[in-house]
């Protein structure tokens, strides 16, 4: 039942939208349906957004857990379980797979290697890598707008390393400040690409290019791929508009920030929904990351529903400051 409801709520919104309906209206006319997707508690969350912002740090954190949080037979528990278990969930497990790997082959690769986590959240990425930093020498600078999802990311890597560094505030502004100190072999931008307007992504693309990438860096980016069937649901039922892109558009948009053709690689993550692109300055000493040990360990990332690879003290972490599923509750308490 739960699988229909979603499915007939996303073909009656992309049939109103083909009809000329304004997304308010669209809304509007669907409040019956998007009250019944608020006995979700991930669906209420994304129709209240309690951070002020769209794919706070917190959802993704729900998301990758893909922990129900709601009383199990429900009709909320079935909404919430479809979604949790759907490839538009899974694709951001998929995400921080990617990423990890690619984390893990730098830090390996170079215990002095310099990387930056742009929008990093919680740094959920660098949760498979964690045991790789025993010996590292490097520097980690992650940068986040919201001051909690820099705290957890700090709580996750303190016991294993003193080598990161933290810098709060908007990534535009922050990309300029960077540029006055010393290049990057890594940079990474998770699912920031799919917020940002073509002009504000050509103007990152440039600075990390021109000023923050060293000769043979490398940037990881992601962004969610045109024609997604679940962003009808996604914008109406809930309140979460991406920016979607092709591969050609990610090529010209590169193109526009002065990057060679050759150096670009994308490809799609298991479900087909993310693209990923990696950007690769010439002579590069970052090459395609191979399987690692690490390696291995993320992938735990993608087992079953994603919640195997977040430790006990992760959860204890979650549900203790930071409860998502009170949070979401008190949102919408009158």
């Amino acid at each position: 039942m739960a699988v229909r409801l979603l499915e007939q709520f996303g073909a009656t919104a992309a049939a109103l939208e083909a009809w000329g309906w304004s997304a308010e209206r669209i809304q509007a006319g669907l409040v019956p349906s998007r009250r019944v997707f608020a006995t979700s508690s991930f669906m209420r969350r994304c129709q209240q957004w309690p951070r002020g912002y769209a794919g706070d740090f917190e959802t993704i954190e729900y998301l990758a857990g893909a922990v129900n949080n709601n009383v199990p037979g429900t009709l909320g528990w079935h909404l919430e379980e479809t979604l949790l278990q759907s490839p538009v969930a899974q694709q951001h497990r998929n995400r921080l797979n990617h990423q990890s790997r690619e984390i893990a082959h730098a830090v390996m690769t170079s215990s002095s290697a310099r990387v930056l986590s742009m929008a990093c959240g919680g740094c959920l990425d660098w949760v498979p890598v964690l045991p790789c930093l025993k010996d590292f020498a490097g520097e980690i600078v992650l940068n986040d707008s919201d001051p909690a999802a820099l705290e957890l990311a700090e709580w996750r890597l303190r016991p294993a390393s003193i080598r990161y560094r933290l810098v709060p505030g908007n990534v535009l502004r922050v990309a300029k400040r960077l540029a006055r100190g010393p290049r990057f072999d890594l940079v990474v931008a998770g699912g920031l690409f799919d917020y940002l307007t073509d002009k504000a992504l050509v103007f990152l693309l440039r600075a990390v290019s021109q000023d923050l990438l060293a000769p043979g860096g490398v940037l990881l980016f992601t962004n969610i791929a045109k024609g997604n069937p679940w962003r009808a649901l996604m914008e109406h039922g809930s309140n979460w508009t991406l920016i979607e892109r092709t591969e050609g558009q990610i090529r010209e948009l590169c193109r526009e920030a002065g990057m060679a053709r050759f150096s670009i690689s994308i490809k799609r993550e298991s479900t087909g929904l993310t693209l990923l692109t990696r950007v690769v300055q010439p002579s590069s000493r970052l090459p395609r990351p191979p399987r690692s040990d690490c390696a291995i360990n993320a992938r735990m990332l993608t087992d079953g529903a994603g919640n195997g690879w977040l430790s006990s003290l992760d959860h204890l972490r979650l549900r203790g400051s930071s409860d998502i599923r009170d949070q979401s509750e008190k949102a919408v308490t009158p």
